[in-house]
């Protein structure tokens, strides 16, 4: 079984621009199905195309389906054979990102193998038909150098920590803290700009942004300890080596496990209970990752 999220990124005049949403893709009992989801893409309207990449002798793009923007936002499942994606004949292994186009030529595409990144954002495609002929189709498109460069430095930066046998060291929990009392409260990610103004930029965070379109809420946690009273905000997450790595690289370096109070609470629902108990995290658990919230 294989699972995991990618986030969609808008192209505009040839330069990365913005995060417009995901893509989930999800791999079980010999399918898969691709989970778009576009939020706030604001002023766009329409239908649109989608393409499944993979690279035989050049990019080649596969149509998914169509989808169409109501109120600048969708979400839609497609499924296919895990073995022969729209009896393309590829599998599920070489496909390297997706892209979304649209009839006014806006486009959107997402990449999960960070060697064709650049040719997803900028180069030609050959577009795949299910009488095996192909078409050339033009994406003119150029990714920002400076995101680039920032991706790789995160991938070595990340390379590196994997290597890292201790690096279970380096993530604290923050559930070794002595207190008496914890308040726990699910928000949406638009309510952090409720928060104190320093914590604004968080709103931009890839990390925190993947763990709400994922899991659909975050935690907001308030204690009592021995100087003062203190609040954190949660990403969920998984306590497991691979999301450890990206939770300390954008700043989550704490991990908490969740009472199934929280758990079940409504949205903005504020649930207290007493501190939990100091235990040792195994890997697969679920739970919170945390920053401290910064007051004005």
């Amino acid at each position: 079984m294989k699972r995991f999220i990618t986030y969609l990124y808008e192209y505009e005049q040839g330069q990365k621009t913005k995060n417009t949403g995901f893509v989930r893709v999800d791999e079980r009992n010999g399918k898969v199905i691709f989970q778009i989801s576009v939020r706030n893409y604001i002023g766009i309207q329409g239908n649109g195309e989608i393409y499944a990449y993979v690279w035989k002798n050049g990019l080649l793009g596969i149509e998914l389906g169509k989808l169409s923007l109501l109120n600048s936002q969708t979400d839609m499942q497609l499924e296919f054979e895990a073995n022969n994606i729209r009896n393309s004949g590829f599998i599920l292994e070489e496909v390297v990102g997706v892209g979304l186009i649209f009839s006014n030529n806006n486009y959107m595409a997402s990449c999960w193998d960070d060697a064709y990144a650049e040719v997803i954002g900028s180069k030609k495609f050959r577009m795949w038909e299910e009488q095996g002929s192909l078409s050339e189709m033009s994406v003119s498109m150029q990714v920002e150098e400076q995101e680039a460069e920032d991706v790789k430095e995160d991938l070595q930066i990340e390379n590196d920590l994997c290597k890292d046998d201790n690096l279970q060291e380096t993530v604290e929990s923050s559930e070794s803290v002595t207190y008496e009392l914890v308040a726990y409260q699910k928000m949406e990610l638009n309510a952090i700009k409720n928060l104190p103004s320093p914590n604004w930029y968080l709103c931009n965070n890839r990390f925190l942004v993947h763990g709400f379109f994922n899991y659909g809420y975050l935690v907001l946690k308030k204690t009592t300890e021995a100087d003062g009273e203190k609040t954190y905000l949660g990403v969920p997450g998984i306590y497991e080596k691979p999301e450890m790595v990206m939770a300390t690289l954008f700043g989550f370096p704490e991990f908490q496990t969740l009472p199934e109070e929280v758990s079940e609470a409504k949205m903005e629902e504020i649930i207290s209970v007493p501190a939990p108990r100091q235990m040792e995290l195994k890997q697969g658990t679920f739970g919170c990752w945390f920053i401290p919230i910064q007051m004005e």
